[in-house]
């Protein structure tokens, strides 16, 4: 079921987010930054997100469980998160997540979405399976020597 976050969603987005990063970012970033980041840590900063007016968050739950989550800030229609978990992904949750904000942040009248994803993610062809164009193309060192950060945008929403 695809619905909009709450707070008592806050632990289940936090874990998701932290189980992903560790199978998505492990060997491609700094292995201090993924050592910084805890569940407990992200869910404070989840607590913050649900309650921030400009944040839009969407939770996919299965069998009363979170299995995946979606994040944009409404202000700037930029998609700033979107993370399955492994054992449930290519099963159409991510393009339901993301054609929900989508569709959400049109309603708002934007017209243009964008999304950031470092060029070694894998997922970057998702977005361009969803429609999404290559725009920029940007060293971040700050994530470890050599990694590029891609920007992609939707032109027609």
């Amino acid at each position: 079921m695809l619905r909009k976050a709450t707070e008592a969603d806050v632990n289940g987005i936090a874990s998701i987010h932290v189980q992903s990063w560790f199978t998505t970012y492990t060997g491609i970033i700094k292995s201090e930054i993924l050592a910084g980041i805890s569940v407990e840590n992200r869910a404070t900063s989840w607590s913050h997100h649900v309650k921030d007016k400009d944040q839009l968050i969407y939770v996919y739950e299965r069998d009363g469980h979170i299995v995946g989550f979606a994040s944009a800030r409404q202000s700037t229609a930029l998609i700033l998160t979107i993370y399955i978990l492994e054992d449930n992904q290519g099963e159409g949750i991510g393009k339901m997540l993301i054609q929900t904000i989508l569709k959400e942040l049109a309603s708002l009248g934007h017209q243009k979405a964008t999304v950031e994803v470092l060029e070694a993610n894998s997922s970057k062809s998702f977005y361009e399976r969803m429609g999404a164009s290559l725009i920029e193309r940007k060293l971040v060192p700050q994530y470890g020597e050599g990694n590029v950060l891609l920007t992609y945008r939707w032109d027609a929403m």
